[in-house]
């Protein structure tokens, strides 16, 4: 039996070998295109953002209440039985997730990533 520990050098190129190259940390896995600023109630920005490996997520959101800042993934409208926008009692428009995070820490640390981003790009995109 072989009883040779393998070097960090050395796991480092079967990584590499099996994955590929590790990204540059230099380099964002996310890119932000496509930002159309609003001002409506939370929303102030839409747009569209590019990951590293390929997925795009269009019509992403960035909300401001206060000095709470967040970022929703897309939603798609909840239609009624006769296929129009349902609404709630007080008659705000419902909304399904399309995607969503799998727990509060993850969606929590994307959100903030993302409007760091965003306020790279547009520094005043939060503002009221």
């Amino acid at each position: 039996m072989n009883n040779h520990q393998p070097t960090d050098t050395e796991l480092r190129a079967g990584e590499a070998a099996a994955w590929g190259p590790r990204p540059d940390p230099a380099k964002s896995r996310m890119a932000i295109q496509d930002i159309k600023l609003i001002r409506k109630n939370t929303l102030r920005a839409v747009f569209n953002i590019y990951l590293s490996n390929g997925l795009r997520l269009h019509n992403c959101m960035a909300h401001r209440n206060g000095a709470r800042c967040w970022v929703s993934l897309p939603a798609a409208p909840r239609l009624d039985r006769d296929k129009r926008q349902a609404t709630d009692a007080k008659g705000k428009l419902q909304y399904d997730p399309v995607c969503q995070w799998d727990t509060d820490a993850r969606r929590n640390a994307w959100s903030e990533a993302v409007i760091k981003l965003l306020l790279a790009a547009h520094p005043h995109a939060l503002d009221d």
